[in-house]
């Protein structure tokens, strides 16, 4: 059995860069333990295409930034979802999450 140096993973990583990227990881989920992101709708599954991959991580990438600095003000959530409504992926959650915004409540809520 060989014990020398680990084999890069399928991804492209190499055994040097995995413990930055799990202490990346881990700053990155340690503040948001028990909160709740909501990241696609349940009961629909889209491949994106390639040529949207990047301007869904970038909605993403901007969700990030705005829950890092603290509570986000309804006149910024309204845009970035407005924004992420445009993504063919992100428009069904998106969608509801505007009219919960406007309308001022969720299904339900009495």
């Amino acid at each position: 059995m060989d014990r020398g140096e680990p084999e890069d993973v399928p991804d492209g990583t190499s055994h040097e860069d995995r413990p930055a990227e799990e202490a990346f990881r881990r700053a990155w989920e340690a503040p948001r333990i028990g909160r709740i992101f909501s990241v696609g709708d349940a009961s629909t599954i889209l491949l994106p295409e390639d040529s949207e991959v990047r301007s869904i991580r970038d909605h993403i990438a901007a969700a990030v930034l705005l829950q890092e600095s603290g509570p986000v003000d309804e006149t910024s959530r309204r845009e970035w979802l407005a924004s992420a409504a445009a993504e063919r992926n992100l428009r069904a959650v998106t969608l509801f999450e505007l009219e919960v915004l406007v309308s001022g409540s969720r299904e339900g809520d009495v």
